[in-house]
């Protein structure tokens, strides 16, 4: 059984005694800059393998830390395999005498032991990385018991509607808790806590605690639907953020919905305790890039704005990404605004589509480099758009409107680009 986490925030600390020979750690994702890290220590600060690409000089170092002091300190520069902006996959794999480290699935460094395998308990990665998969596999020993610490704990990303928390795992006699909380300490708000209880008469408790204090709980379940959970046999369960509520699935069917009691907006953390086996968890979102969602924009007016965060990905020769604001979930042929990021052409093009006709388009010099994180800000004028990216003046673009701005529903994203965060802020801007 293999225990996964999904797009966790860097840096990232995960507890472990699994490491062994026959057992492999694997790690996916996208470099952003200039180098990120793996380090696999102990307690004391003790680090077995230190694993660190460095981009500028196309090296990878390797290296051991015992007692402060630096050993078999190693750097590669044949064959680098990586590259800003390009997927990764990572394993390494616990042999007899030395890690057996792959990227892509060719095998490229081995690294001697320093210190048994057996003192590892902790893997740190940091850096300009962009993790979307961290997992130990024991394909060599399929019958492993190995599970997610608990508790568990991991930071989240600014909760939106369509957002989706996935929860892997198998209760255990007595009760668990799924909360979603304000800050990382107990003592901090908890916005949704869902509570099976196995040991009151199978009943799920859903409730909120602000300030210290629980608000009234809910237990009875809607309609039809019963205590699905079972001790010992796995679940799958999903939270879906939406304006009004949380909705939640367990294993693909729909099982109570809960009223938010505490804006999503204050959501940061996720926490699982309890008698829980832990097995994977991810943080999903409905849509992906390509990507239609109603960001909040019930009528897009010259007191509004849109921000947009992601990184440039590499996809062959010909890389190129876009954004549109547009009238309806499919466009309808109409768009007022069309921002394309050609890469591959080192060029930015801006224009808008009316009733199926593109019209003149504006060019400019692009501001967007493949692997290197931006953050777009697209602000609404009484005369026209305004975006601006990573806050540069050299960076910002002016689009006269060529349509009324209120008729936009949707923001439309598409193409060689990870999102990360999209939202609207109704704040009022100095329109003039």
């Amino acid at each position: 059984m293999a225990a996964t986490i999904f797009e966790p925030l860097v840096p990232l600390s995960i507890a472990t005694d699994a490491i062994k020979p026959g057992r492999k750690i694997y790690i996916d994702g996208i470099p952003t800059g200039e180098s990120f890290e793996i380090d696999l220590m102990d307690d004391e600060q003790n680090i077995a393998i230190h694993f660190n690409p460095i981009f500028a000089k196309e090296q990878v170092v390797m290296y051991s830390r015992l007692g402060g002091s630096c050993k078999q300190e190693r750097r590669i520069t044949e064959d680098f395999p990586f590259e800003v902006g390009k997927a990764f996959n990572i394993g390494v794999a616990c042999e007899e005498k030395a890690f057996v480290i792959t990227v892509n699935r060719h095998v490229v460094y081995e690294f001697p032991y320093c210190m048994s395998y057996e003192e590892i308990t902790n893997i740190l990665i940091d850096g300009k990385v962009v993790l979307s998969a961290v997992g130990l596999d024991s394909e060599l020993q399929p019958q492993s018991d190995l599970e997610l610490p608990n508790p568990f704990l991991m930071g989240l990303p600014p909760m939106v509607p369509g957002q989706i928390i996935r929860v892997e795992g198998m209760p255990q006699e007595g009760r668990f808790a799924i909360n979603l909380t304000t800050g990382p300490e107990a003592s901090d708000d908890i916005a949704f806590h869902f509570n099976p209880r196995f040991d009151s008469g199978n009943v799920i408790v859903r409730n909120t605690r602000v300030a210290g204090k629980w608000q009234k709980e809910e237990r009875d379940l809607p309609g039809e639907c019963e205590f699905s959970f079972k001790i010992g046999k796995p679940f799958k369960l999903a939270i879906i953020c939406r304006e009004c509520d949380y909705e939640v699935m367990f294993d693909g069917v729909l099982l109570l919905t809960f009223k938010h009691r505490l804006n999503y907006e204050y959501v940061k953390y996720l926490l699982i305790k309890g008698n829980i086996t832990l097995t994977a968890v991810c943080v999903d979102f409905e849509r992906k890039a390509p990507v239609s969602a109603n960001y909040g924009l019930t009528a897009m007016k010259p007191v509004r704005s849109i921000y947009l965060e992601g990184i440039p990905t590499a996809n062959g020769t010909n890389n190129q990404f876009s954004f549109s604001l547009q009238a309806g979930k499919n466009g309808n042929g109409t768009k007022a605004l069309f921002f394309n990021a050609r890469i591959h052409d080192k060029v930015l093009v801006m224009n808008s589509q009316l009733d199926g006709a593109w019209q003149k388009e504006e060019h400019h010099e692009i501001p967007f480099k493949i692997g290197e994180r931006f953050k777009v800000i697209i602000s609404c004028y009484k005369k026209e758009f305004r975006v601006s990216v990573n806050g540069n003046e050299r960076t910002e673009f002016e689009f006269k409107h060529r349509m009324d701005c209120q008729v936009i529903r949707d923001l439309w994203v598409l193409g060689d680009v990870a999102v990360l965060e999209a939202y609207t802020d109704l704040a009022e801007i100095n329109t003039e």
